[in-house]
């Protein structure tokens, strides 16, 4: 196994900590991050996207094409993230949701988020 760690990962008496839950692998011990394969992120579909507790993001996986209709509560921001995790979007830019790559997208929450997420049809 290769680690590739945020943050500081390989100084000082570092000790990561695995298990698993329902079929996937998390690895624990970088400051606080539960980190999982990209490959096990499920996709994003249509429906609400909850986190009862604030800073508590949401990734989902996402493919090129989609048409996505939100309406950012305040506190929430969205970003999206190409499959090699360069920038794509980010609703802090104040531009129009474009159409999705195939990559990532995070909701990033402040408080406790439920927002509806729509998959407009092409």
């Amino acid at each position: 196994m290769v680690l590739n760690a945020p943050d500081f990962g390989s100084r000082d008496g570092f000790a990561p900590f695995v298990s698993e839950k329902d079929g996937i692998e998390y690895v624990y011990g970088f400051g606080g991050y539960a980190c999982i394969d990209a490959g096990c992120l499920a996709p994003l579909t249509a429906g609400r996207v909850v986190s009862d507790k604030g800073e508590q993001n949401r990734v989902y996986s996402i493919t090129a094409g989609q048409r996505l209709q939100m309406e950012l509560p305040e506190g929430v921001r969205v970003v999206m993230l190409n499959k090699n995790l360069s920038f794509y979007y980010d609703s802090a830019s104040g531009k129009e949701l474009p159409e999705t790559c195939d990559g990532f997208i995070l909701f990033i929450n402040e408080g406790p988020m439920d927002m509806a997420v729509e998959i407009v049809p092409q």
